[in-house]
């Protein structure tokens, strides 16, 4: 599910009704606009998946979806002009994949993916112009964490922020930051519980980036907290 900036509305697409045995993929295109959900009926649609991620593209307006899941793992990408749905066709193209994330970088211009599992854990960086994806090779870089972390573009300190994900044997705690080269890891006092597959997203009436539940893989974590782009801030319980 994405802000699609160009109707003002919530855009979701796909998912499944059995994600962790499999099948029941969907493939409904579904606007919410505040007060009820309305499905909408595209002339084209992509396949059906679930595990993938879309984006708003704001210097294009447009919706960018990328990869999931459907019994193999997918590298397609589709754009959402508000009406319908259009296969891109790339040059070049990150590997096939599902759980990443893609953050829009309004400094850049440019959407940023990281990491994601296509049966390897994957911790690569690419790009996103518009045209056609690039892979980047940052300095330094999260590693390999996998599935599902927790980004968001945070509009107060101007950075895209990385939190937590899956890594080999546990799940990770760590924040980092992409300056439009690199990603720098932080160090604040105090972090959330380690987790994957938690809600961040940036709430501009606080200025704050705000982090909710996710999977431990015992639990699901069901608190609030903030980012004000130095350091995290317990909220309260959800």
């Amino acid at each position: 599910m994405v802000y699609d900036g160009a109707t003002r509305q919530l855009l979701l697409f796909g998912g499944s009704r059995r994600p962790f045995s499999g099948g029941g993929y969907l493939a409904g295109t579904w606007a919410w606009n505040g007060a009820t959900w309305t499905q909408l009926h595209p002339a084209a649609s992509p396949p059906a998946r679930h595990n993938a991620d879309m984006v708003y593209d704001r210097a294009r307006h447009e919706v960018i979806l990328f990869g999931g899941y459907d019994g193999s793992y997918l590298s397609d990408t589709w754009a959402w002009n508000g009406s319908t749905w259009t296969q891109l066709h790339p040059a070049t193209s990150p590997p096939p994949r599902d759980t990443h994330s893609l953050v829009y970088d309004p400094a850049s211009q440019t959407a940023i993916l990281f990491g994601g599992f296509n049966g390897t854990r994957l911790g690569d960086t690419w790009s996103w112009d518009g045209t056609t994806w690039t892979q980047l090779n940052p300095a330094t870089s999260p590693g390999i964490v996998n599935p599902a972390w927790q980004a968001a573009w945070d509009g107060a300190s101007r950075q895209l922020i990385l939190f937590g994900g899956q890594e080999n044997g546990g799940f990770s705690s760590s924040t980092w930051a992409w300056d439009g080269t690199t990603w720098n890891q932080l160090h604040p006092a105090a972090s959330p519980a380690q987790r994957s597959y938690g809600s961040l997203t940036y709430d501009a009436a606080i200025h704050r980036l705000v982090l909710f539940a996710g999977w431990t893989g015992t639990t699901d974590p069901s608190t609030i907290w903030e980012w004000n782009g130095t350091a995290w801030r317990f909220h309260r319980n959800g």
